[in-house]
């Protein structure tokens, strides 16, 4: 059948047999080996994957529910107040940087804000939060060591709080404490 055929016929038959060849293994090459701009590749930003890790913090002092809670790595002071049920009636939020990050381990301390009342009813008032070693150690059954402790474990939520620190009970506390304030 073929033989029949004029030089010029055999010629485009010829032609279309290669062009069908050739796309037939286009097809199959772009089918089993895919060209690299046909890829899709979904990669997170690293910013999103360091924002996903999780952290546990400490939140104590002037909040509804002390405790330990797991955050993200991205939250704020003010994100850690929210889930210890937000700050109490008598917090003192603005010794505190609230737009601060939360760091992985960090005790989140909410002190509280000192009333007149109560500020009178605590004889001379030496602040336990800010108070020197030297006035500290004014404070009668204060010496030099507690001051130090003192000085360390700060700030305090409320007075009582200074029952943590180690070297002063309640008996100790019950003498000092009318000489102290927030």
């Amino acid at each position: 059948m073929l033989q029949d055929l004029n030089k010029e016929q055999k010629l485009i038959i010829l032609g279309l047999v290669l062009i069908i060849s050739l796309g037939l293994c286009v097809m199959a090459f772009r089918r089993f080996i895919p060209a690299a701009n046909d890829e899709i590749i979904i990669e997170q930003p690293r910013e999103i994957h360091i924002q996903e890790r999780m952290i546990v913090v400490h939140v104590s002092g002037a909040v509804r529910r002390e405790g330990v809670y797991k955050l993200k790595s991205s939250d704020r002071i003010v994100d850690a107040i929210g889930v210890a049920g937000g700050a109490s009636v008598n917090a003192d939020l603005s010794l505190l940087n609230l737009a601060e990050k939360v760091k992985d381990g960090q005790k989140i301390m909410v002190p509280a804000r000192v009333s007149r009342n109560s500020a009178g009813k605590q004889g001379s008032g030496t602040s336990i939060n800010n108070a020197s070693e030297k006035d500290l150690c004014k404070v009668p059954g204060v010496g030099k060591s507690t001051a130090q402790r003192i000085i360390a474990g700060r700030p305090y939520g409320k007075l009582k709080d200074l029952m943590k620190v180690k070297g002063i009970g309640k008996g100790k506390f019950k003498k000092i404490e009318p000489s102290i304030s927030l």
